[in-house]
Formats: structure tokens, sequence, C-alpha cells
């Protein structure tokens, strides 16, 4: 697991947990307003670490995203104390019923060069000028280590089957095709607002502390 800090001067420090396939530069627009420590490509270690002094700040808020969310489920007892927790798009459940299906762990599979960005259409924005922007900030990852990081997630939802997390706030897109908001609402129930866009609905919004407003 790697992790990405951004200090901003800020009095309060977000963990964000981000999804599949993903690091920090797919994020950079949006981090404003807090500290920021990210943390992706997930392995079979785990190894979590808090590498700035969590005294210095006010609160912690945590984020998670799609993937994310059942790291945070495994690692809860790890996690310091947190003043705010939301979900975006995110499954606890790993794989299976309310996670990743097995249509879309195929098409994971046979990603290549070649359909790369038919799968962000398909799967990840809603238009033309979300996929620009997500191809101008895509992550520097190797298809290797993507489908080494599918593995660990693979690997955790086994391990790890029936962890929970509570999370306080669990927005979900009313067209995301990859956690389908129906399957997320027999998940998380009541606590589901419905929010606009597909997968990756980030680029809609000016910065993550809006979804702690």
């Amino acid at each position: 697991m790697k992790y990405f800090f951004k200090d901003n001067k800020k009095p309060d420090l977000c963990l964000v947990f981000c999804g599949w396939g993903t690091d920090e530069r797919l994020y950079i627009p949006l981090l404003k307003d807090f500290d920021y420590l990210l943390y992706f490509a997930y392995d079979k270690n785990l190894n979590f670490e808090i590498p700035v002094d969590l005294a210095k700040y006010k609160n912690v808020f945590l984020l998670s995203y799609s993937a994310g969310g059942g790291i945070v489920a495994i690692l809860k007892d790890k996690l310091p104390e947190i003043k705010m927790s939301v979900a975006v798009n995110s499954t606890v459940e790993l794989v299976g019923e309310h996670g990743l299906s097995e249509r879309v762990l195929a098409d994971i599979n046979n990603l290549n060069i070649n359909n790369y960005v038919d799968f962000r259409r398909k799967y990840m924005v809603t238009d033309e000028n979300e996929l620009n922007l997500f191809s101008e900030n895509q992550p520097l990852r190797t298809f290797e280590s993507c489908f080494e990081e599918l593995e660990a997630i693979e690997f955790f939802a086994e391990k790890y089957k029936g962890a929970s997390y509570n999370f306080d706030r669990v927005y979900a897109s009313k067209d995301d095709p990859l956690l389908p908001i129906d399957k997320q609402k027999e998940y998380f129930g009541d606590k589901i607002i419905e929010i606009d866009g597909s997968h990756f609905p980030f680029y809609r919004y000016n910065s993550f502390k809006d979804f702690f407003n």
C-alpha cells in the first residue's frame, strides 16, 4: 500500500482511501481545504501507517471511494479517532452481491492499452469533459500493478468476509454501472444520499470537503 501526503497547512486532516487502479494524480484537483493523506495501490500485506503527526490537527476526517470502503472496514481498529466518515460509490463487500460483480471483474481483467479509454467511458464517467479531465490526471500505474492490486482485493474479499464499517454518510451515483445504486441501497439502506454522475463523480465537485458539508 502506498500513500501520498498533501500539506495545505490546514487545521484538519482528511484520510482518503482511494479506489482500485488509482494514485494521487487522479484526485489532485480536489485536494483543497484539508491536509490530505491518500492511500492507494493496495497489496496483500496492507502495511498501514500514518506518516504525519496527528497531534497538530484539530480533527481527522475520512473519505473512502470504491474499493477503499472495504479497506477501511479491514483497518478500522487501526484508524485514529474520526470526526466524520463518508463513503462515495464505495463498497465494504469488496466482491460479491454488493461489491464487484463477475462481469466487472472480467472487464477489468481484460484491460489493455487499447480498451482502457472505452472502459472509462463505460464505467467511470458520464461525458467527454469528465473523460478528458480523467485522462489529463490519469494515474501513473502500470497494468501489472493494477492487476496485482485486483488480486489483493479478491484476497481481502475472502479473508475478511463480513468486515464492516459504519460510515456517517454514504453517497451513491444514480448512474454508476460498476456499483449500481440499487445494490448500494440494499447494503446501506436509508443512509444513501443520491448524487449525479457515474462511478467516478468527483470532477463535478471543487473539493472533497463538499462531501462533508
